[in-house]
């Protein structure tokens, strides 16, 4: 189970849900949550899953795109990396916030650009960057099936949570997967006066 406690990263998972109550009521299980309300402050993994779920398919995504974000984002509070998972609902512009502004498309379609038998080139038109990058990895999974490595490059997405999952999904396949990203200019470099480097990530 996910425990909300206070003094800990945890409560931002809280006030993620309580900063987008205008969604209107969202209930899961024996979980009721109106006007930021809670009336219990332990939830399974599943039931978590279905709330996130809700909340996106209430900003406009489609259930398929929303489970696959769910199951992302609280993957991520599972393994304890907290900074990604289900708290960016409400404080990071890539989820709700970007869906209800439009900076993020809920309804973008990923376009393969450029392909062949090992490599594509993805544009994610803006989309949900945990399904963009979901369905990426899947391709770059079937690529390497059919002739050893699979290599998709994705550009056009938005923040896509923590990359470890994406490296995951390899492993039921017997496959070693590797995912990385860019950052924007975020850290100073030695003797810097101004940011230059991003916090660029290499999981694997």
């Amino acid at each position: 189970e996910v425990f909300i406690h206070s003094f800990s990263s945890y409560c931002y998972q809280a006030r993620a849900f309580l900063l987008v109550d205008d969604l209107g009521p969202v209930s899961f299980g024996k979980v009721v949550v109106i006007n930021g309300n809670f009336d219990m402050l332990r939830y399974t993994p599943d039931d978590l899953r279905v709330l996130v779920a809700a909340l996106l398919v209430a900003c406009g995504l489609c259930q398929e795109d929303a489970r696959t974000a769910s199951m992302v984002l609280v993957d991520a509070d599972l393994r304890g990396i907290d900074s990604h998972g289900i708290a960016h609902l409400a404080t990071h512009k890539s989820y709700v916030k970007g869906l209800k502004s439009g900076t993020v498309n809920a309804e973008a379609c990923s376009k393969t650009l450029m392909e062949n038998s090992t490599t594509a080139v993805v544009d994610g038109n803006g989309g949900l960057g945990p399904v963009v990058a979901y369905k990426a990895m899947m391709l770059s999974i079937e690529k390497a099936k059919e002739s050893g490595v699979g290599l998709v490059g994705v550009r056009n997405g938005h923040h896509y949570g923590a990359a470890g999952y994406y490296s995951m999904l390899a492993i039921p396949h017997d496959m070693i997967g590797i995912s990385m990203t860019q950052a924007s200019p975020a850290v100073l470099p030695t003797f810097g006066k101004s940011r230059k480097l991003g916090t660029l990530s290499l999981i694997h």
